[in-house]
């Protein structure tokens, strides 16, 4: 009980989607959502897209529209695609509810593309601080879950540390378990400032410090 970081647990209930069983079926909602995205990725093509839009079309489901944005994102087919595409391009510009999945999803049609989106909305002057967590979340659990990204990742938080100091904190956390030291000047000079407030400083300390165990 209570594991997330279970890749056989995820498959598992993976094949209780849409089970006739509507308590399955919710069960299965539930415990896809609370896991880490690694391990969703390789169960997306078990249900189908129709399946999927009518979970995201029905009120009644709201609670877990964020499970279907998830699995919708990962379908391989044209008609998820385009409308990944479409539900993108909106979320970027509206921010808002559900952000986060949109633009998570966004990186699994489009990669690269979707990732520089990313980091132009990051830049612009309308999103709240709420909305641009929600973006670097998304980032996060790309490069987490997808490697080959984290370059083009770390070049988008590099501008967001220039720039956005308030999602400092964010970005340490985003990165920590990569690898990734190509921020670390950038944490340096921000653990200098009087103005970094005690949490994020605290937080940067501790990885700065891993930095040094390690090498």
């Amino acid at each position: 009980m209570g594991e997330t970081d279970n890749a056989a647990r995820v498959s598992f209930f993976s094949d209780y989607l849409w089970h006739r069983d509507q308590a399955l079926h919710d069960l299965a909602m539930v415990e896809i959502g609370r896991s880490d995205y690694a391990y969703s990725r390789p169960i997306g093509d078990r249900v189908s897209t129709s399946q999927i839009l009518d979970e995201l079309n029905n009120l009644n489901r709201f609670v877990y529209w964020p499970v279907a944005i998830r699995l919708l994102g990962l379908q391989n087919d044209p008609q998820a695609r385009s409308i990944v595409r479409s539900r993108f391009a909106k979320a970027l510009k509206s921010g808002g509810l559900h952000l986060h999945e949109w633009a998570r999803a966004g990186i699994e049609a489009d990669g690269v593309y979707a990732i520089n989106e990313i980091g132009l909305a990051l830049k612009g002057p309308r999103k709240t601080l709420d909305d641009r967590k929600a973006l670097v979340r998304a980032l996060s659990d790309a490069g987490s879950s997808q490697t080959q990204f984290q370059d083009e990742i770390v070049k988008v938080f590099a501008d967001v540390l220039d720039g956005d100091p308030e999602l400092t904190l964010q970005v340490a956390v985003a990165t920590r378990n990569w690898g990734e030291t190509a921020l670390h000047k950038k944490f340096e000079a921000l653990v200098a400032l009087e103005e970094t407030d005690p949490a994020t400083l605290f937080f940067l300390n501790i990885v700065l410090q891993e930095n040094t165990i390690s090498e």
